[in-house]
């Protein structure tokens, strides 16, 4: 027991150093975390870290599905619904189907339903690597929306579909249209549980005006929905997803601002933690498989891994452009019409296919007995492809995309800070314009001394947003310059206030208060200034 408690703060440790190293060389963190994790798993004396796939399912995989669609807008979900759904469906199919046939064919030793299983697992790209690489990147926002809702929705299609081809695999028997009605019941029943969910956790949630309460009820609603869809025998990827983009699209009104402030720091420490284990935990299992091939000459082996590569990467570029293609030239009613997206985003959407710790788990997953009671022979292939797949994958978008973006000239341009502070100009005024009412409504004289201080407030605000609306060009400050004089700035006000705290001017718990202040303006400097 002390020794796991040792590796894992180990890994810990790991992480934290490579996080910096990463932040400070500009290079991407989840290759790191993969390369670290196989270099670990080769050291000499080392206990192996063997990944439950329940593990996987049950606690890493409900949170981040759940944090990624709770931020996910519900507005580019429904104007890209199609070809969201053409990804995350339509090309999970065409993809296993591909590398079954193709593994069945050329690959020695693979039957059929084997083929469908490695088809199955890496068909999928994976949402938490997507969000990984892809926040990075200064893509278009519509073209990073359509990745994101693909690798949301596609966890589902390709997890039953891979329940089917297991099935077929340990008791060699399929059925396409019970596989089909399955599939559809699966996906529906787990949409459906996870907004009746939402809406019974919304309900509790406008209740409950607690904030810390709030947070722990955050933070088990993904592991609510996630077992509720499951023992209901329907999808939990569906069900965690549907849940989270229902909430986030409602969480205006139904948490506290106390609520959603404190809830961004929680939920990235718990995103950063999880996905830094998922990347470093994908690279400790290679030695592992590696043992299980040794009679597998290792030319045969890395030949099979080339050609599924080939195949599943071909597969995506060829879909992507055979369906933007078609759907120009196919008509569409307008309310379902979608802007084409153009070629040079197309290749980028085609490069961004990177697998994850999902596939990893289904791999792992796969039963080690037939119904008959013998070894599954195609076993540790099988966990070799798909590391392969994964390792392949992630490794060379997340070293070419940046290249690839500059390339095509297929980035987004910088957020521009004028509308930003247009939109805050407008609601401050907004506010303005509604402050005596409401006063009135709450029986409050709109001219007495703190309301007048409150109208002050909102007025200074405004006068600031239009000031800097009104500047005839931003003056090109370097961002990383501005957050190093705010930091200064602050910490000589952090100084200050330590100094009268010593001096027991102030008391502790108002230097506390005060100290929170000035961090969350440092805050909010950052944003407003890009630092």
């Amino acid at each position: 027991m002390v020794h796991q408690i040792e590796l894992v703060l180990f890994i810990l440790g790991v992480i934290s150093i490579l996080a910096v190293l990463a932040s400070r060389y500009r290079f991407p963190f989840p290759v790191l975390l993969v390369l670290a994790g196989l270099g670990i798993g080769l050291v000499p004396g080392l206990p192996h870290v063997h990944i439950d796939a329940d593990v996987v399912f049950l606690l890493i995989l409900p949170p981040l599905l759940y944090s990624s669609a709770v931020l996910f807008p519900w507005s580019e979900l429904r104007s890209n619904i199609r070809s969201i759904l053409l990804l995350a469906v339509g090309l999970v199919l065409a993809t296993m189907t591909a590398v079954a046939y193709t593994s069945w064919l050329f690959i020695p030793g693979m039957t059929l339903a084997a083929g469908f299983v490695l088809g199955a697992i890496v068909s999928p790209p994976d949402a938490i690597a997507a969000n990984a690489v892809l926040g990075k990147l200064s893509i278009p926002r519509r073209i990073q929306n359509v990745l994101e809702g693909e690798s949301l929705v596609n966890d589902s299609s390709g997890l039953v579909a891979w329940q089917f081809a297991i099935a077929a695999l340990v008791t060699g028997a399929f059925s396409f249209e019970l596989a089909a009605a399955e599939f559809f019941v699966m996906s529906l029943g787990g949409i459906a549980i996870g907004l009746l969910a939402a809406f019974i956790l919304r309900q509790i949630f406008r209740r409950v005006n607690e904030a810390s309460v709030e947070l722990t009820l955050s933070l088990m609603t993904p592991y609510i929905v996630y077992l509720l869809a499951e023992q209901c025998g329907v999808s939990g990827v569906l069900a965690t997803v549907a849940a989270g983009i229902y909430l986030g699209h409602h969480s205006d009104e139904i948490f506290s601002s106390r609520a959603r402030l404190d809830s961004g720091p929680v939920w990235g420490f718990v995103q950063h933690l999880l996905n830094s284990l998922v990347f470093i935990l994908i690279g400790l299992q290679f030695p592992a498989i590696m043992k299980g091939l040794h009679p597998v000459p290792g030319i045969h082996l890395f030949l099979s891994l080339a050609l599924v590569v080939g195949v599943v990467i071909a597969v995506r570029f060829a879909w992507i452009f055979a369906v933007s293609w078609l759907l120009k030239r196919v008509f569409i009613p307008k309310a379902l019409q979608e802007p084409p997206i153009e070629n040079r985003h197309l290749v980028i959407m085609s490069w961004c296919g990177m697998r994850g710790v999902v596939s990893l788990a289904a791999a792992l997953a796969i039963p080690h007995l037939n119904v008959q009671g013998e070894p599954v022979p195609e076993r540790n292939l099988i966990l070799f492809l798909t590391f392969g797949v994964i390792f392949t994958t992630l490794i060379l978008p997340s070293l070419s995309l940046p290249w690839l973006v500059r390339k095509l000239r297929a980035g987004s341009p910088a957020h521009g800070a004028e509308s930003e502070f247009a939109a805050r100009a407008k609601l401050m005024e907004a506010g303005l314009a509604s402050l005596d009412s409401n006063a009135i409504k709450l029986g409050l004289e709109p001219t007495r001394p703190v309301i007048e201080a409150l109208r002050s407030h909102y007025e200074f605000r405004l006068e600031r947003y239009e000031s800097q609306l009104n500047l005839p060009e931003r003056e090109p400050v370097s961002p990383e310059a501005l957050k190093t004089l705010i930091l200064r700035v602050n910490d000589h006000m952090r100084k200050k206030l330590h100094t009268m705290s010593n001096r027991g001017e102030i008391e502790e718990p108002v230097r506390l208060k005060i100290r929170k202040d000035i961090d969350a303006m440092e805050q909010r400097l950052f944003n407003m200034f890009g630092g």
